[in-house]
């Protein structure tokens, strides 16, 4: 019965220490990723995305294709924003445009897919309408390919 018991605690102990490695190891992979899109997009990526005042908006392809992923996130207290995107096709070419309220559309960025699979480029518009755009990307035909 003694053993029984014995068994028991370190059965309980041993589930403890691999719930923590587990744990220490996403902490670790997290850490690696966060350092990793640091080093392709800027220093500044990293506080930006953990910033509660930009939010990012993501965009899907138009002809529901799910290769690649585009987030844009602006800051709406200073207008500075942030387009990530990644597993472009290769070679693809876009504009990511904002709309604002009384429907001007501003171009954000032009974005090529390129040897790396992440792009990302800064922007910034003017803080009066940084928290109401809404976004799309378009082709260099102007058709909306991404909205």
């Amino acid at each position: 019965m003694v053993l029984f018991g014995v068994s028991v605690v370190l059965a309980a102990f041993a589930i403890n220490a691999v719930d923590r490695a587990n744990d220490i190891t996403k902490y670790a992979l997290n850490a690696d990723v966060e350092q990793t899109m640091s080093d392709l997009v800027g220093t500044e990526f990293g506080e930006f995305i953990r910033n509660p005042s930009a939010p990012a908006v993501g965009l899907e392809r138009t002809n529901g294709d799910p290769t690649g992923y585009i987030r844009v996130a602006i800051n709406e207290r200073t207008g500075v924003g942030y387009i990530f995107a990644i597993d472009l096709k290769d070679g693809e070419e876009f504009i990511v445009q904002g709309t604002a309220p009384d429907g001007e559309v501003i171009e954000l960025a032009r974005i090529t897919a390129g040897n790396t699979p992440v792009v990302a480029q800064t922007f910034s518009v003017d803080v009066a309408i940084a928290g109401s755009l809404t976004y799309r990307a378009i082709n260099t035909t102007g058709e909306i390919i991404w909205s």
